[in-house]
């Protein structure tokens, strides 16, 4: 063996040696620590943005003190400082921490921030309309979760702004699917998409536009009677809209009718 090497052999053993110290130190330094030294270091690394040692403080804590007064809290440290990791897989990790939160201590304060934690993480995975809506489905599951376990939960403002959101991006899917049917000549198709749509997403940001091509497309078909429903509907919704004016004319109605709306500033 030339001197080279084996002068990297003794240095990859010497710093394997320091390694193996290190880690008996830490380990010797837990051993010593108090469950509340642990839970104050644990929360002190977080906070520095050291979060896999604070894991391994926090998660001594639970080992050695599952009784101790800051158990939900250490818990959910442990969570937090998975979601704020940049790997999914790791992300995966504080969702599942967060749903033992829940399972374990349901009245506790901490269950009611992981529950938005959960639904959170499924929302941030939301994707543009036209593409697969699984993980809003779930955001919207999650939410409406958040919404009826813990209706005086202080992040509870928080949790309705996402569900609206994430079922306008529902409502969106929804649309564009109606859409693709009219461009490819299925007009019935398109016609009992968008009749769904306005039915299970009243609230949909676009529903004018969305209840205007019903119109369109129920005019199409010589399907008067129900395009003036929607008419009705439109006109509580989005009086004086572009796309009311235009739903009107589709089916006759006539224009002196739209002198009486007020135009949108």
């Amino acid at each position: 063996m030339s001197s080279r090497l084996i002068w990297l052999s003794i240095v990859s053993l010497v710093a394997c040696a320091a390694g193996v110290a290190r880690a008996a130190d830490k380990k010797a330094k837990l051993a010593d620590l108090s469950c509340e030294e642990l839970f104050a270091t644990g929360k002190s690394l977080l906070a520095r943005g050291k979060r896999s040692d604070a894991r391994t403080y926090l998660r001594r804590y639970e080992q050695r003190c599952p009784r101790g007064p800051e158990i939900e809290q250490a818990k959910l440290a442990i969570a937090k400082s998975f979601f704020d990791e940049g790997q999914i897989d790791l992300k995966v990790e504080g969702v599942a921490t967060c749903r033992q939160i829940i399972s374990f201590y349901p009245k506790h304060l901490a269950a009611c921030e992981c529950q938005l934690r959960i639904a959170d993480y499924h929302f941030q995975q939301i994707r543009a309309c036209d593409r697969d809506q699984s993980e809003t489905r779930e955001a919207v599951s999650e939410y409406e979760k958040l919404l009826a376990a813990y209706p005086d939960c202080e992040h509870l403002e928080e949790g309705r702004k996402n569900l609206a959101a994430a079922r306008d991006r529902l409502a969106c899917a929804e649309f564009e699917v109606a859409r693709y049917y009219k461009r490819t000549g299925d007009v019935r198709s398109a016609e009992h998409r968008l009749s769904d749509l306005l039915r299970d997403f009243p609230e949909y940001s676009r529903g004018c536009e969305a209840a205007r091509l019903r119109v369109e497309l129920l005019a199409e078909i010589d399907d008067l009677e129900p395009a003036r429903k929607v008419l009705a509907w439109m006109s509580e919704k989005c009086p004086g809209s572009e796309h009311l004016l235009k739903a009107r004319r589709m089916v006759g109605v006539a224009p002196v009718l739209e002198s009486n709306e007020a135009r949108p500033r």
